[in-house]
């Protein structure tokens, strides 16, 4: 179960996907790797952050009213508050497809609320 809900007021402005799949909960370390003179290499870690996430979800066999809630969030707000088993976010909604009856969402993280 996932809920999708605008950051500000808006009577339509939420829904809770149940059977929602997380498909792209990942997480990642802000790492790079910068190759040196003498044939070695520097590796600089700055650690982990929530806002290196991308999730994304895909809901088979769509109702039309989640695919139009999709389509109005994605268009409507840069930022939304997301809510999965784990945690809550705030994301910026990326992009709202449907293909052969599955509905997918994909959101960018920009911070952890709890």
């Amino acid at each position: 179960m996932i809920g999708v809900a605008a950051r500000t007021f808006d009577q339509e402005g939420s829904r809770i996907y149940r059977g929602g799949l997380d498909r792209d909960d990942v997480t990642a370390r802000r790492i790079s790797r910068t190759a040196t003179l003498d044939g070695g290499c520097l590796i600089s870690d700055m650690g982990a952050s929530v806002s290196d996430k991308n999730i994304t979800i895909e809901i088979n066999n769509a109702s039309s009213d989640e695919i139009i809630f999709a389509r109005y969030i994605t268009e409507t707000y840069g930022s939304v508050t997301l809510t999965t088993e784990i945690s809550c976010y705030s994301a910026a909604p990326e992009s709202c497809t449907v293909k052969d009856g599955v509905l997918t969402l994909k959101f960018l993280i920009e911070g952890q609320l709890s």
